[in-house]
């Protein structure tokens, strides 16, 4: 397999050490668009390119017109990114400790939440109300991440989906754990891996 165009750099484009022939097929790697030719001895095989070293799935002559060119491509973009599972981690062992933090807030009586106990009869309706609306948007809030990391670790779309949800929501209130997920997800390996699931 060889480098046909030079755009890369006479560096990067070194030939493997097989003679090309009339047989060889022509392809371009998805990844970094350069031409390379096949020989036949590569056919219905994985080969790095020798630019990018994205994995290459060569096809056989026969089945170029019937397979389409995406599939030609590589299998870089059906790999699981790594960065992916960090994420799923990441808002797991984030939003477990949230969670119950969430659920022992629902515990704490009102009188520990005021610092006008003499008032207390009169706002214990309207401290609850907070109270539960308080741990109960951080507990929805945790279960969403929760759910993000499950779906994300099971290369599910809709995990995914939440995830740029809650970084982007996470960015309005300022939140620092929101931005490695607004990193990741805008990863063009990461958009490619979901975009061919479901």
């Amino acid at each position: 397999m060889r480098c046909i165009s030079q755009s890369k750099g006479d560096a990067l484009c070194s030939f493997l050490q097989h003679k090309t022939d009339m047989a060889d097929i022509k392809i371009a790697c998805p990844q970094c668009q350069q031409r390379l030719s096949v020989g036949p001895e590569y056919f219905g095989l994985q080969v790095p390119c020798p630019v990018c070293q994205t994995i290459l799935l060569i096809p056989h002559p026969e089945l170029l017109d019937t397979v389409p060119t995406s599939t030609v491509a590589s299998t870089h973009s059906k790999e699981f990114p790594r960065s992916v599972k960090f994420l799923a981690y990441y808002y797991a062992v984030l939003a477990i400790p949230f969670i119950a933090f969430s659920l022992f807030g629902f515990t704490i009586p009102a009188e520990e939440l005021t610092n006008h106990p003499e008032y207390l009869d009169r706002d214990r309706g309207f401290i609850t109300g907070m109270k539960m609306l308080m741990f109960g948007g951080l507990l929805l809030y945790s279960l969403a991440h929760l759910v993000s990391a499950i779906q994300l670790l099971c290369g599910k779309s809709r995990g995914y989906r939440i995830a740029c949800v809650l970084s982007n929501l996470g960015m309005f209130h300022f939140n620092p754990f929101a931005i490695p997920g607004l990193m990741i997800c805008k990863r063009q390996n990461v958009q490619d891996f979901f975009a061919q699931r479901y």
